[in-house]
């Protein structure tokens, strides 16, 4: 088991915040994850994170879904169960719509939430240990692994030197199946 170790600023203004990152970020220095209560405005920007891929996640589950109706109801009306109403086609386009839409819809919304819990490893049995009690009400935090380059002076003074008000340092404790899953990924 190794030992991961974190430096902790803390902010009490977004804005303090996205300056500071800007400001770390300029210098070359490597931000771990940032914390906060609420969505910043920009933040994805000064954190130079690409684009997120979930709205090509979104379409490729829906449109699965989708093809899934429409082929299980064209089996059922056209070829398990076909039933001359009216003379009326086997598959009747116009009335496949709104379940294909309603399934669509529900497929997308399922299938996301259920890649979100798996992307996220929110699990039940999942141990947390908040960084600071205000986090989730007014405070915000930068996190900063502690490497061979970057030690816990030189880490303290970039954040001090930006602005955080509150410096905490936190060990990070992974088991080997974590370190190999990291390594494979």
């Amino acid at each position: 088991m190794t030992e991961n170790k974190f430096v902790y600023g803390e902010y009490d203004d977004e804005h303090i915040l996205l300056d500071a990152i800007r400001k770390i970020r300029k210098d070359g220095t490597d931000i771990s994850e940032v914390y906060s209560p609420f969505a910043v405005h920009g933040m994805e920007d000064a954190l130079g994170l690409r684009m997120t891929r979930i709205p090509i996640a979104a379409f490729l589950l829906g449109m699965t879904g989708g093809i899934c109706m429409f082929a299980f109801m064209a089996w059922i009306f056209g070829i398990n169960w076909p039933i001359n109403i009216g003379g009326k086609p086997f598959i009747p386009l116009p009335a496949f719509v709104p379940p294909l839409f309603e399934f669509t819809v529900l497929t997308t919304g399922v299938s996301l939430f259920v890649l979100l819990f798996h992307t996220c490893k929110l699990l039940p049995s999942v141990d947390v240990h908040p960084i600071s009690t205000d986090l989730t009400d007014d405070k915000f935090v930068i996190e900063m692994k502690i490497t061979k380059e970057m030690t816990i002076q030189k880490i303290e003074t970039i954040l001090k030197g930006v602005g955080a008000n509150i410096l905490k340092t936190k060990k990070d404790k992974k088991t080997k199946e974590e370190e190999t899953k990291e390594l494979e990924a």
